[in-house]
């Protein structure tokens, strides 16, 4: 289960890694904690990002919609993505 909020961000100028991290700033401001995943959509999952948080990327999940915060269970080999 994943335990989080939902953002929304369509800042043209930021690139992935700026909104992530600003994102992450802002939970972690609110919340005392900082996140280990955000989940966007699949399209805009990069295949590395070297920014310490897990990116995920989910269909549900509108583009400039950002969830973020923990993953209450730990994946699954061979386990598909939604």
């Amino acid at each position: 289960m994943f335990m989080g909020f939902m953002y929304y961000d369509n800042d043209p100028k930021a690139d992935l890694k700026t909104k992530v991290l600003r994102l992450a700033e802002r939970y972690a401001a609110r919340f005392g904690k900082r996140p280990s995943v955000c989940i966007i959509h699949p399209s805009l999952v990069p295949s590395t990002n070297g920014i310490g948080i897990e990116i995920k990327g989910k269909r549900e999940v509108m583009p400039n919609n950002f969830w973020i915060g923990f993953d209450q269970q730990p994946a699954q080999a061979g386990r598909g993505e939604g």
